[in-house]
C-alpha cells in the first residue's frame, strides 16, 4: 500500500492533543486526518458529576471502553452501570447519555466511526499546552458544546438524565 495513510501512528501516554470541552478533558489518540476519515479515537477523563446529556448521533457509531473508574450510561429506558473494563457501543440513531456518578474521575476511550466529531471538541473547547492542567483553563471547563453539536449531526434532547434509578423501566447490568 502506497499512500499517506499507511503510516503507523503511535501515541505515548504523554502525547496527543489534549483539550477541555463541555466539562471533560479529551486526549486525541487518532484523528480523522490520520485515518483517512475512517475513525477517531479519544481518551476522556470525566470528573464526578460530568458527562453528556441525552443526545442522538446521526452520523457516527460511538463506542466506549471504561479504563478506570465507573460511568453510568442511559438509554431511553435503561441505566447501565459501567465499571472498569466495560465496553459499550451506541449505533447511529440511538439516544444515549452518560455521567460519572462517583466521587472519583473516570477514564474512558471513545471510538468514533467515521471520524469528524472530534473536531467539535477542539472547536468548542480549549487546547491545553503540554504541561497545562485542565483546572488552569478556568471557566472554559463548562463550555456549551450542545449549541455547537447540531452542526456536527448531533440531535440534543431536552430530557434531563435521571438522578440515580428514577424514572427508568429497568436497570441493565454489564
Amino acid at each position: 500500500m502506497n499512500n499517506i495513510y499507511s503510516t503507523i501512528t503511535v501515541r505515548r501516554p504523554d502525547e496527543g492533543i489534549r483539550c477541555v470541552s463541555a466539562g471533560n478533558v479529551y486526549r486525541y489518540l487518532a484523528t480523522g486526518q490520520e485515518t483517512n476519515g475512517k475513525l477517531a479515537v479519544l481518551e476522556s477523563v470525566v470528573e464526578p458529576g460530568k458527562g453528556a446529556p441525552f443526545h442522538t448521533h446521526s452520523r457516527e457509531e460511538e463506542a466506549f471502553l471504561i479504563t478506570k473508574g465507573e460511568m453510568v450510561f442511559y438509554s431511553e429506558k435503561e441505566r447501565f452501570v459501567a465499571p472498569t473494563g466495560t465496553f459499550i457501543t451506541c449505533p447511529v440513531g440511538t439516544m444515549r447519555g452518560f455521567r460519572n456518578e462517583t466521587n472519583n474521575p473516570a477514564h474512558m476511550v471513545i471510538l468514533l466511526a467515521p471520524a469528524g466529531l472530534e473536531e467539535m471538541f477542539i472547536t468548542d473547547g480549549t487546547v491545553l499546552e503540554r504541561d497545562q492542567k485542565a483546572d488552569d483553563v478556568g471557566g472554559l471547563r463548562e463550555a456549551a458544546c450542545p449549541s455547537l453539536s447540531e452542526e456536527f449531526g448531533i440531535i440534543n434532547h431536552d430530557i434531563p438524565l435521571p438522578i440515580g434509578k428514577e424514572g427508568l423501566v429497568s436497570e441493565a447490568s454489564t
